[in-house]
């Protein structure tokens, strides 16, 4: 039942933490050989990886991705302006963030309404075995619920 919840929750797809290799020297017992590993580790995640990680979940990630091509929309455009290149550029710029922005919109939209739909269906399908077993649990009490009432009545 756990890894049918867990199947619901596809936001860590794509998360991918690197961890740098330990080295532990003069400890006895695997206790404390996991508690010296497990506290550098975290040391480690705390200071290097936290960034890369948030956006590894599904809906910062799209955030971040979206928050991208609005930067590309925005700041480019901004730049070319600032430097002195003519307007025939900074539009052609602005034109191509823009482009780059509803890209990424479009694409993180078609994502998300994917996720969203393949989580129905897996819910759906998980309260309809549910369903399933519940009306075949109680059918067959009521099967035997009816065999005991047929032959107590033949008794008589």
């Amino acid at each position: 039942d756990l890894w049918e919840f867990i199947n619901l929750l596809p936001l860590l797809e794509g998360l991918q933490i690197a961890f740098r290799p330990v080295s532990v020297n003069g400890v006895a017992g695997l206790s404390q050989v996991m508690a010296q590993v497990v506290t550098k580790w975290s040391s480690d995640m705390n200071r290097t990886q936290i960034l890369r990680s948030l956006t590894g979940v599904t809906p910062i990630r799209s955030f971040a991705n979206i928050g991208g091509g609005f930067v590309e929309m925005v700041m480019e455009p901004l730049k070319m302006y600032r430097t002195g290149s003519d307007s025939q550029r900074v539009s052609r710029t602005m034109l191509r963030g823009l482009v780059s922005f509803l890209r990424n919109v479009t694409v993180e939209s078609i994502d998300l309404t994917e996720r969203i739909l393949v989580g129905a269906q897996s819910s759906l399908e998980y309260m309809t075995a549910c369903i399933e077993e519940d009306q075949a649990a109680s059918s067959s009490g009521s099967r035997a619920a009816a065999a005991s009432a047929g032959a107590s009545s033949a008794e008589f």
